[in-house]
């Protein structure tokens, strides 16, 4: 579901009650208004609601289905509402099972326009519109990656920013609309980082905070981002035939991820994988 709070207070209001999956809430520049995505049966889609609850309103179905929440839950971002409030960019596909391209609804009339021309395979999300509206920065997979493009709004060349073999989960424009902050990590989203790139390109400079960050969020001054870490560990256990015999034993733990564990052909050693 979706909540709002005030920063600084504990207390929170719950807009969305309904069985379904409500996710990637984006505010309206005048702050009076959240749009957000909506899995559910028949009624998938993009919707807005107002900022202290009340009635919703389906901007647009959307091809979205429960069996591919967990590629929606650690995808970045579908929508990003645009600086003068009369549009809303948004990843979805045209038909279900086609790739992902980007296009922009008005959240007057509702009408669709195609913002990239779907060149079939790939998928693109993360749509950030400028501070000042005029371009677009996207993400596009390229084969097993994801590439960073920037592109006028209105229509014309691409300009690929960043293709540095990571999978990019969320991206935010600063407020002079001169960089873009972005999210980088491998699969599944462990180990990655906070970086900035100039809208313009060139080499791509690492945040010194933002460890295990994705789905950066830019407003005036302010960052906000999620911190997303996982702590696995190598667990033993004595069997007889098919039986276990005793508790479970941690044998090779940290604070990260440890996995993919090899007995040696000995048994005296363990090869392991870690994102410590």
């Amino acid at each position: 579901s979706i909540y709002v709070k005030l920063v600084g207070s504990a207390e929170t209001l719950r807009l969305t009650n309904k069985r379904s999956i409500d996710f990637d809430p984006v505010w309206s520049p005048d702050g009076r208004r959240i749009a957000f995505c909506r899995i559910q049966e028949g009624q998938s889609g993009i919707y807005i609601i107002q900022a202290l609850g009340g009635s919703e309103r389906k901007l647009r179905s959307a091809a979205w289905k429960e069996e591919t929440f967990d590629q929606v839950l650690w995808s970045a971002r579908r929508l990003s509402w645009s600086p003068d409030g009369k549009s809303i960019a948004f990843s979805d596909s045209a038909i279900a099972g086609e790739p992902y391209s980007i296009s922009s609804i008005s959240v007057d009339s509702q009408e669709v326009r195609p913002l990239t021309s779907l060149r079939s395979p790939r998928w693109e999300s993360n749509p950030a519109f400028s501070p000042d509206g005029k371009m677009l920065a996207f993400t596009r997979a390229l084969q097993a990656f994801e590439a960073i493009y920037v592109m006028p709004v209105s229509g014309g060349q691409e300009q690929l920013l960043v293709s540095d073999k990571s999978n990019h989960w969320g991206l935010a424009w600063t407020a002079d609309g001169r960089s873009i902050v972005f999210a980088n990590a491998g699969w599944p989203i462990w180990g990655g980082w906070l970086w900035k790139v100039s809208a313009h390109g060139g080499e791509p400079e690492r945040l010194q905070f933002g460890e295990d960050g994705i789905q950066p969020s830019i407003r005036g001054n302010r960052l906000v981002y999620v911190r997303q870490t996982a702590n696995l560990n190598i667990w033993r256990r004595k069997f007889e035939g098919l039986h276990a015999r005793g508790p479970a034993e941690r044998l090779i733990s940290s604070t990260r991820m440890e996995s993919g564990p090899q007995l040696s052909p000995d048994g005296t050693k363990i090869a392991f994988e870690s994102t410590r």
